[in-house]
């Protein structure tokens, strides 16, 4: 995938952009997406999971203050913050159950989100089962 950086580890929006940490979900859901339309279970991502992971938890964590920043250097937000929690959800849980954690699994896990609708997989599921009646 071309805007996924090599060696940053994050996605890049454009070209000649940088990497930008919210982008971990506006590019990274794309794979679930996918997977959901198509009907498919396997996992078919198309980019290094465990590298993007590295990104977020090194270059966009806030570790003194909690939440997240597009790069190095600038301020927290809540946008990034939930984003990026959406996009390392992502990067987490595979169409075919199987969870891909950087580091310890107890303490780097985000509950699944649903990749369109930006919310627990289970809220979503719980949604769908209720306008399906």
């Amino acid at each position: 995938m071309s805007r996924h950086t090599s060696f940053e580890g994050g996605f890049s929006g454009r070209t000649n952009k940088l990497v930008d940490a919210c982008y971990s979900f506006w590019m990274g859901a794309i794979f679930p997406l996918l997977n959901i339309i198509n009907n498919k279970t396997d996992k078919s991502y198309l980019y290094d999971e465990y590298n993007l992971q590295l990104y977020i938890f090194i270059c966009s964590q806030d570790e003194i203050r909690g939440g997240f920043r597009d790069k190095p250097g600038k301020s927290k937000d809540f946008y990034h913050t939930c984003y990026t929690l959406s996009g390392l959800s992502s990067s987490q849980h595979n169409a075919d159950g199987s969870i891909n954690i950087l580091g310890d699994d107890d303490n780097n896990i985000i509950e699944e989100i649903h990749p369109l609708h930006n919310i627990r997989k289970e809220k979503a599921d719980s949604i769908h089962s209720f306008f399906n009646k």
